[in-house]
């Protein structure tokens, strides 16, 4: 047994030093509902779970990455009624936020709200919609740590 955890350990490291250059869009697994994926600080992150709408011209994507006793989540709301770039900027009702959670030794929850970034739409109709996405985060609570989400990819149906 002790052999089996070790070499899935291994071939699982392999992975992540193979995967390095590849492109945030292969983090994301594909669920029922599409796919949505980043690199945060350079480091993959794919959505295990997607929450997504596009009602009164509000189009709101959650993104959500569990993993052990671990969450990273990513939010994105934009009032957007047709495809385009857009820059985020809460005060416009373009906002974005990227969480890490932790519940080792207590719960630890950090979330960084937008500074910058762009919010690309490509395809917007009833039934989905399609982009990309990068921004800049900073640390609500103490305001020095930031988080940089680069790029980021969605396909989600509605």
């Amino acid at each position: 047994m002790k052999y089996l955890a070790t070499l899935a350990l291994a071939a699982a490291c392999m992975m992540i030093i193979g995967c390095g250059d590849d492109p945030a869009s292969s983090n994301a697994p594909t669920l029922s509902n599409g796919s949505m994926g980043a690199k945060v600080n350079g480091s993959g992150w794919g959505a295990t779970s997607i929450q997504t709408s596009w009602q009164s011209n509000v189009l709101s994507l959650g993104g959500s990455e569990i993993a052990g006793s671990g969450n990273r989540q990513i939010n994105i709301t934009a009032m957007v009624s047709s495809t385009g770039t857009y820059q985020f900027n809460p005060f416009a009702g373009i906002n974005a936020s990227y969480t890490e959670g932790s519940f080792s030794g207590g719960v630890n929850v950090k979330i960084y709200q937008v500074t910058s970034g762009t919010l690309k739409v490509d395809k917007l109709t009833s039934s989905g919609a399609s982009g990309t996405f990068s921004f800049e985060g900073k640390e609500s609570q103490n305001g020095t740590e930031t988080r940089s989400v680069t790029e980021g990819t969605f396909d989600v149906k509605f």
